[in-house]
């Protein structure tokens, strides 16, 4: 073990704030990304049901939840056997 931790080198300096900083603007770049795609979920959805009421943008964010877990869950667990 202390070969090991003699042999590893830690981000110091000017460095570790760089990739701080790309760390940061690259998960802002994505979360961007991602609520645009929701937008366009729910624009699209919105313009086939044509819902107008405040309980189906309820019922909407419920069933997109669900689906979402059953997918991740059930789905991907029939992928693998």
């Amino acid at each position: 073990m202390d070969a090991l931790a003699k042999n590893l080198k830690t981000n110091s300096g000017i460095g570790g704030t760089v990739d701080l900083i790309q760390f940061t603007f690259s998960v802002l770049i994505v979360l961007g990304i991602s609520m645009y795609g929701f937008v366009l979920i729910y624009n699209g959805f919105k313009t086939a049901t044509n819902f107008k009421k405040w309980y189906h943008i309820i019922l909407f964010v419920v069933l997109l939840f669900i689906f979402i877990l059953f997918h991740q869950v059930y789905i991907q667990n029939l992928l693998v056997i």
